[in-house]
């Protein structure tokens, strides 16, 4: 067992790529998809996502020419990994924040989605502002992606749209809102 932890985390790119998956159970994924998110080069990922295969904790098949991949969920590590990777490898609200300090005039942050385990959120965070600098939210974003190991799917607004949405009952927000959530900043009403 320790062998097999050992190989799995012997080196922080693996364990991102490992993280990358085990986080997204279900999700079939190209090595670019993870380059990308977990900033790094697309050859190095290939090469740990080949590892990975071979030691049986992903799987893979081809969609044309491309491979795609996605954790076995069968492998005996899959569940417990995935419960200690939801606990360690999830940004914490105060690396959110950090990651979100430069954008000026932000009034509202609400995680959902995968930073807290809800499968069921459309968005794993969403950012309310009075004219929001949406380049500065996608760099933080991009730092938190590689940070955490998955790819967060965010929703910026201005102040006013989001309270026009909310009104509205809008499906992104109600899916936000009604199931698992936290308010990590709220400045206002």
């Amino acid at each position: 067992m320790f062998q097999d932890l050992a190989f799995i985390f012997k080196t922080p790119l693996r364990a991102k790529v490992a993280t990358f998956f085990i986080r997204q159970p279900g999700e079939w994924r190209c090595a670019a998809d993870v380059a990308s998110t977990i900033q790094s080069t697309k050859s190095a990922v290939s090469k740990e996502l080949a590892r990975l295969v071979r030691f049986g904790l992903l799987k893979s098949k081809r969609m044309g020419t491309t491979a795609v991949y996605a954790s076995n969920e069968s492998d005996e590590l899959f569940a417990p990994l995935a419960a200690f990777l939801a606990t360690v490898a999830t940004p914490t609200d105060k690396e959110i924040l950090d990651a979100l300090r430069a954008v000026r005039g932000i009034t509202l942050i609400v995680a959902g989605g995968l930073l807290t385990q809800e499968p069921k959120s459309s968005v794993e965070l969403l950012i309310v502002g009075k004219h929001p600098n949406t380049k500065l939210i996608e760099r933080a974003v991009k730092k938190l992606e590689n940070v955490a190991a998955i790819p967060i799917r965010f929703a910026v607004l201005e102040a006013g749209e989001y309270s026009e949405r909310r009104q509205a009952y809008d499906r992104m927000l109600r899916d936000l809102f009604e199931f698992k959530h936290r308010v990590i900043l709220e400045k206002g009403s």
